[in-house]
């Protein structure tokens, strides 16, 4: 039994080693046109998903933008995906897709190892509209809370705990997490408020 059991675990272990292996590189999740994913591309589906999501010709092309960028990252042209999504959020500010763009532009230089590039990315980001509830639908979206969730971590580790108490505050107060969950996000705002304790005793508050 127990070689039986060995054999089992070196198995999958070993199948796990080889997808790691051959697994394409970058793979990070970005966000996409909703109304593509979810939509079996019938015209009727795609102009009932359109209604649903409040869509118009207007944010329908800024999605079209962003998906756009995301086919470039695939190919592995993963500066001129990023330039594509700047230039969304330049274009779209008042969308879903602007914040969409901003985001993927922030997880993608992450993935890069380009930290300023996506700092910048999350900044911009939480300057911008919150119009995931109009632009959105259905779709609970929390771009702006989770970049703040980012920046504060960012600012901790740089040792800037006012900025990260700032952050964190933010994410918890103006930006709270939105999910259809309710002791989900209550076990966030938890944990986001134990780090905001935290952060004003570090500074002797």
């Amino acid at each position: 039994m127990k070689l039986s059991l060995t054999r089992t675990m070196l198995g999958l272990m070993t199948f796990v080693a080889v997808i790691t292996y051959f697994w394409p590189a970058r793979q990070v999740y970005f966000h996409s046109d909703a109304m593509k994913e979810l939509s079996d591309g019938t015209l009727a589906d795609d102009q009932n998903w359109k209604t649903y999501l409040g869509r118009n010709d207007y944010s329908s092309r800024a999605w079209e933008a962003v998906d756009a960028a995301k086919l470039h990252w695939e190919r592995k042209s993963y500066r001129s995906a990023i330039d594509e999504w700047w230039q969304v959020a330049a274009n779209y500010r008042d969308t879903e897709a602007a914040l969409a763009a901003l985001d993927n532009v922030a997880r993608g230089s992450v993935e890069l190892g380009d930290r300023k590039t996506a700092v910048r990315a999350w900044e911009l980001l939480i300057m911008l509209p919150d119009v995931t509830h109009i632009d959105g639908g259905f779709n609970l979206m929390n771009y702006r809370h989770d970049a703040c969730v980012k920046l504060s971590e960012y600012y901790e580790s740089k040792g800037h705990f006012a900025m990260a108490e700032r952050f964190v505050s933010q994410a918890i107060y103006q930006d709270p997490i939105r999910d259809t969950c309710g002791v989900y996000a209550s076990s966030v705002i938890m944990e986001l408020e134990n780090r905001l304790t935290n952060l004003r005793v570090i500074q002797g508050k």
